[in-house]
């Protein structure tokens, strides 16, 4: 027993061990090629802002744009700034599960192990057995036995011989018994009754009417409205906000005396329009107060998935529309767009 639980306890604790400076290695250089200033040790098993660490969460990934690298959706590092990568997370993730996980139930074994080595008792060494002594049986002498008898003999009388007396042990003769043989009865086989087969019958065919593919939409339009229902206000001061932004650039060019200055104006709006354009999805996020939208982005795109696959072909602008690249707001904003387009068709 002492034996085993040795054993069992020097494979847990190299378990716990090797999983334990593996976990260590892959944060290490997680951090020393990081770059994030700032990132040290305390940030190690929940960098993300919100301190969460799902694996769920790493399968939302999306695309930045072109030049850029994958990354995952709605998670930045604890500097709220940077993106998080795919394989980052993964590696990250599998750290911790070695290090909290593995190496700690590893360790724990290990531990269990040694309790049952340190107050497990010694097995004394087993003596050679010593083999009892059994009596000897007496052995039945089959010889036969002889017994000579002789008379009182004389020197004038002839010594006549005697035939030895021959006395044998018979032993009872056993008759052998007679064996009965008893007759097995010969089995009787039944005629087999031939299967009849029912044909089955042959369903007739009915007329099937192609029914168009349904454009139900009714769930998609329901979730519209009780987005634009709850989040009334931030949608129409951000629509004032634009508005009183559009309205200052068209009072700019009406005030605007020489054909410079509204050449200059407009130039300003292009760049205006172009600096937007550039911006990422987090960027823009921040600037139209997205962030108070409680809900998920990902519920948010696929009712507005939903919505662009009904919307007619001939609205290329909305059927070529990148949702990926698109804020809480704008989505809601092109699920209007795409409403407004739904019902025009349906009268």
């Amino acid at each position: 027993m002492r034996k085993k639980a040795r054993r069992l306890f020097w494979t847990f604790f190299t378990i716990s061990i090797i999983a334990l400076l593996l976990g260590i290695t892959i944060k290490w250089m997680n951090i020393h090629t990081s770059p994030i200033e700032g990132w040290n040790i305390n940030n190690m098993f929940s960098p993300f802002k919100d301190g969460s660490w799902s694996l769920i969460e790493g399968w939302k990934y999306e695309w930045s744009g072109s030049g850029l690298d994958w990354h995952i959706a709605d998670k930045f590092w604890f500097d709220n700034v940077t993106k998080v990568a795919p394989t980052t997370f993964l590696f990250n993730f599998f750290a911790n599960y070695l290090i909290l996980i593995v190496a700690t139930v590893a360790m724990g074994l290990a531990l269990l192990s040694f309790l049952i080595f340190a107050f497990s008792t010694k097995t004394p060494k087993n003596k050679k057995p010593v083999a009892p002594v059994e009596p000897k049986e007496e052995k039945n002498n089959t010889t036969p036995i002889q017994v000579i008898f002789q008379p009182h003999q004389t020197e004038s009388q002839p010594v006549k011989p005697v035939e030895p007396i021959i006395v044998q042990h018979h032993e009872p003769i056993v008759e052998p018994k007679a064996k009965v043989i008893i007759p097995t009865p010969i089995p009787v086989v039944k005629p087999v009754e031939p299967k009849v087969v029912k044909p089955k019958p042959i369903p007739t065919p009915q007329p099937t009417m192609e029914v168009p593919k349904a454009q139900d939409d009714a769930d998609a339009q329901d979730f519209l409205a009780m987005m634009e229902a709850k989040y009334a206000a931030e949608l129409k001061k951000q629509e004032e906000a634009e508005k009183l932004e559009r309205q200052k650039y068209e009072e700019a060019l009406k005030n605007a005396a020489q054909d410079a200055e509204r050449q200059k104006i407009v130039e300003m709006l292009a760049k205006r329009v172009e600096d937007k354009k550039k911006m990422s999805t987090q960027e823009r996020a921040k600037l139209d107060g997205s962030a108070v939208i409680s809900e998920q982005r990902s519920e948010l795109q696929k009712h507005a998935n939903k919505m662009r696959s009904i919307v007619p072909e001939s609205h290329k602008k909305l059927k070529g529309a990148n949702l990926r690249d698109m804020t809480k707001k704008e989505l809601i904003s092109f699920m209007r767009s795409a409403a407004n387009e739904i019902n025009n068709k349906k009268k």
